[in-house]
């Protein structure tokens, strides 16, 4: 039997999973997909494709596996302690240090 995933939980409640999958070095968009397919619910990646990163096959293929927030009915997959690490995808994202900024760290968040 598998070990179950560590998780943390953060200061609003939602518990996430500490174990994910990193989309840069070539990861593109299969591999995402069948990753969330075989159960990892946390993604790590970055807009910048000059640090080997592809953030719009991230978004396509949490889109495509019907895991985002938006794509389950109301309270589906809340356990009344708000542990969503089963049901949603968690994405994480860096901004480019050249678009940090107000400004330009708004205009980088519209674009991810």
């Amino acid at each position: 039997d598998a070990s179950p995933i560590p998780t943390f939980t953060l200061a609003n409640g939602i518990t996430i999973p500490l174990v994910g999958l990193g989309s840069a070095s070539g990861v593109a968009y299969h591999h995402i997909h069948s990753a969330i397919e075989i159960g990892y619910r946390y993604i790590d990646t970055a807009q910048s494709h000059s640090w080997g990163y592809r953030e719009e096959d991230v978004g396509k293929a949490v889109h495509d596996v019907k895991r985002r927030y938006e794509d389950w009915p109301e309270n589906h997959g809340h356990d009344g302690n708000n542990n969503l690490a089963n049901e949603y995808v968690f994405v994480q994202t860096k901004i480019h240090p050249q678009d940090l900024g107000y400004h330009s760290t708004q205009k980088a968040i519209q674009l991810s």
